[in-house]
């Protein structure tokens, strides 16, 4: 996670997009009565109990060094809302006093703190699984990524106050990944569609994806079922040779159709070498 690198996501808004194929949604802190942020956040997934934690603390015990084990955290501009590494650091209740006393101000609120989220690090939360906090004092959670049947990761996210499902190699691609054509397929290079790091998508005309995807050594070779085989096969490789037999005789399709559970088109097509080609036109009863 140290050396994950994370982006905005240019199309939805309030998420944060890695270069390893993560999605995280950033997690909007609350103040409380004193100005202090605060979030709810819960230890392990799918845990019905949420905990308060403050975001000072958080940032501070995962960016700022405390060699002294010191239990309280100060902010050096006295601006309670400005939770970068750089405006915190470790003091003891005494010595944090004394800081307030010698600034000659109370804590101070900024209702907006300008945020600039170039070169933004982030690192794993410390207790926390699934959560990530930056050295720009934001926090976010990592999303859980669900297969569909065709194996492509996908996550759930509420857009518009509406639940909607995207795809991560997409969403991945769209941060990170330039598209000067504005292609519309996005490709796994090594075909593994689990992979969704930067290095191994590319944008692609969906004519250019599907041909690179033939080629996939996960594709199983073409395989047509002929005949007897085909699961849609209703008489054998007898029936079918007299069928065409007494077609080319200038027999009635109509009352060769009789004789066998098939309609007349199919009996047509039998005869006009349309079905049932890998019979060999030798191949004929007498």
């Amino acid at each position: 996670m140290q050396d994950t690198k994370w982006r905005d996501s240019p199309e939805f808004s309030g998420f944060i997009v890695s270069n390893e194929g993560h999605i995280a949604k950033l997690i909007k802190p609350q103040p409380n009565i004193k100005g202090y942020f605060r979030v709810f956040i819960r230890k392990v997934r799918n845990d019905e109990r949420r905990q308060i934690r403050y975001l000072h603390r958080l940032v501070a015990q995962s960016w700022v060094a405390n060699p002294f084990n010191k239990g309280t955290v100060n902010h050096k501009n006295m601006i309670v809302q400005d939770n970068r590494p750089s405006n915190l650091e470790w003091m003891t209740s005494t010595e944090n006093g004394q800081h307030r006393h010698r600034c000659g101000l109370k804590r101070r609120v900024k209702s907006e703190v300008t945020i600039e989220t170039n070169n933004e690090a982030w690192k794993a939360l410390p207790e926390f699984n699934n959560y990530i906090i930056s050295d720009h004092g934001r926090i976010a959670k990592i999303l859980y990524q669900f297969p569909n049947n065709k194996g492509y990761l996908r996550v759930a996210i509420q857009k518009d106050f509406i639940r909607v499902t995207i795809y991560v190699h997409r969403i991945v691609a769209q941060a990170w990944i330039d598209n000067p054509y504005n292609l519309k397929t996005v490709n796994h290079k090594d075909y593994n569609k689990q992979n969704n790091a930067v290095s191994n998508l590319e944008w692609m005309s969906h004519a250019d994806n599907c041909s690179n995807g033939a080629k996939s050594p996960n594709m199983p070779p073409p395989y047509y079922r002929k005949g007897i085989d085909s699961s849609n096969a209703k008489i054998t490789e007898h029936q079918a040779i007299e069928i065409r037999t007494r077609y080319d005789r200038g027999e009635s399709p109509t009352l060769i159709s009789i004789d066998y559970p098939i309609t007349v088109h199919t009996v047509c097509n039998i005869g006009k070498r349309k079905t049932w080609r890998h019979l060999a036109v030798s191949r004929s009863l007498p």
